[in-house]
């Protein structure tokens, strides 16, 4: 049965996977530079290595970060506090940095998940204050469903990167 299937093509072949990175990246190629961006926070008190410096040195606890697609550029911010307040401050400090290079960030479209920094859980009706800063700045704001956390993989990607890299304190106290 599986034989005759796949002599007729009703069984596609899998994609390997360097096959699906192509697609993807021919993809991001046709994107403009800043068309679609994704943007999370990392709550940096789960690093063991970086969790005994944050107390006693009194080091931000989150780290907001924006990740552009076509290109991979990214901006990162430090927080003491999780909420939409500090998400608005952020995104308003990459705005006016793409604007002071004479970028047009009128309809760019930046993605987040549903977490409380970016909209208001308590009332979905109502905007929260990161909500109102992308409006005023006429940024579109897209949001990925419940659970699909995948659809965020380019800037959980390089949060995984930027905890490898630069969060190993152990390098640190070796001197290196």
């Amino acid at each position: 049965l599986f034989r005759s299937m796949q002599q007729k093509g009703l069984i596609r072949k899998k994609k390997r996977r360097w096959q699906r990175r192509k697609e993807l990246g021919e993809l991001k190629a046709k994107l403009k530079f800043f068309e679609k961006s994704q943007i999370d926070t990392k709550d940096l008190s789960d690093i063991y290595k970086y969790w005994p410096f944050m107390r006693r040195m009194g080091l931000p606890r989150y780290q907001y970060g924006l990740r552009e697609l076509s290109v991979g550029a990214t901006f990162y911010g430090y927080a003491n506090e999780n909420n939409s307040t500090y998400s608005s401050i952020f995104a308003m400090y990459v705005a006016d940095h793409l604007k002071s290079y004479g970028n047009n960030i009128e309809g760019l479209n930046w993605q987040t998940d549903n977490g409380p920094e970016f909209v208001n859980p308590t009332a979905p009706n109502t905007k929260s204050a990161f909500e109102k800063m992308l409006g005023g700045l006429k940024i579109e704001h897209g949001r990925i469903p419940p659970r699909h956390s995948w659809l965020q993989g380019d800037i959980e990607t390089f949060n995984r990167l930027i905890e490898d890299e630069f969060y190993d304190i152990e390098d640190y106290e070796n001197g290196i």
